[in-house]
């Protein structure tokens, strides 16, 4: 007989909480534990469902479409002119193999015709580690040119110092 019977129900709970990349800390008060919004983000053990933002901003191409998704969110087609961005915000999960893709499409300036396309991560483990900022949220910024695609973990720094081309359309 065990002391505490529950345990055994509730361990199961805990690990598809976690697993699932649902944080306990967000389903309310549970003593010992601080609300999301109270808990200290740089003393996360090994950064476990850290924070990320990923900008996306299209400096060159006329008419961009651009499709990011993950296995679990689709954030759908972004239509982006000159100088326009989109971003979003997400927690890596606790396996760290949160991945998101973007397909990019070089449109004619009706829209109705797809000049060069190209689909590549924009987040992975690798990126997440090197190429993002280390503040909190981590922020990843993208530059999309007519040349290629570039990352940097800031955007203070003025175009090329600081940013790495990471591919070519």
């Amino acid at each position: 007989m065990t002391l505490f019977p529950i345990t055994k129900h509730f361990f199961p709970l805990i690990i598809i909480l976690v697993l699932t990349n649902l944080s306990v800390l967000t389903c309310g008060h549970v003593p010992g534990l601080t609300r999301a919004n109270d808990y200290d983000y740089s003393r996360k053990p090994f950064g476990m469902l850290e924070r990320f933002e990923v900008f996306i901003t299209n400096v060159e191409v006329d008419n961009l479409m651009a499709h990011c998704r993950s296995n679990d969110d689709d954030l759908g087609d972004k239509k982006m002119g000159p100088n326009q961005y989109f971003h979003w915000r997400f927690r890596q999960n606790f396996l760290f193999t949160t991945e998101f893709w973007c397909t990019f499409r070089s449109m004619t300036l009706d829209g109705t015709r797809e000049l060069k396309s190209i689909t590549f991560d924009v987040f992975e483990g690798y990126i997440g580690a090197v190429q993002c900022g280390r503040g909190d949220p981590r922020n990843c910024y993208w530059l999309v040119k007519n040349n290629g695609f570039y990352v940097s973990p800031d955007n203070q720094r003025p175009f090329p110092f600081g940013w790495m081309k990471r591919r070519s359309w």
